[in-house]
């Protein structure tokens, strides 16, 4: 298992980060990517915090994650609170963030995609012990007889 938890927001090249971890994770394996939606409250007070992180959309990261050889199979959305943290608020709040969370609404800060590596993992051959090698004995492909031995070109009657 990989887990690329904010990780892709940093990287300077996040396509390179990207194929280091899936050259990383086994076939089957599954890689856990972690990142902050950028059309909600968390991801405009990142832009507007001035940060200069590419910006990936769950969408775009599916589409790079299938051409890696991955099946996107799990997304949840979640941190459906906004990004101020005032007790009032959050407490007024609760009961709309619990229905959120349980019906996926969009809007949430962060999003979790789990994929699987779907390629098919090479496994070496068991060596064979040199010792039991067993050669096949020689067979004739064919035999002549009698009868197609006279009929041969170049035979005693010509």
């Amino acid at each position: 298992v990989g887990v690329l938890q904010h990780a892709l927001e940093a990287a300077v090249s996040p396509h390179r980060l990207l194929r280091e971890a899936a050259r990383c994770v086994r076939p089957g394996g599954h890689l856990l990517v972690l990142a902050i939606q950028p059309w909600s409250l968390w991801g405009m007070c990142r832009l507007m915090a001035d940060r200069n992180g590419p910006v990936l959309t769950a969408a775009r990261l599916t589409d790079w994650l299938s051409l890696l050889g991955f099946a996107v199979e799990n997304r949840r959305l979640g941190c459906y609170c906004p990004p101020f943290s005032t007790p009032a608020l959050r407490r007024s709040c609760d009961a709309l963030l619990g229905r959120a969370e349980r019906l996926q609404l969009p809007g949430a800060g962060l999003y979790l995609l789990r994929a699987r590596k779907l390629m098919i993992g090479l496994r070496p051959l068991p060596e064979r012990s040199r010792g039991l090698h067993v050669s096949m004995p020689a067979v004739p492909v064919a035999s002549l007889g009698r009868e197609s031995a006279s009929n041969r070109v170049g035979t005693e009657d010509d």
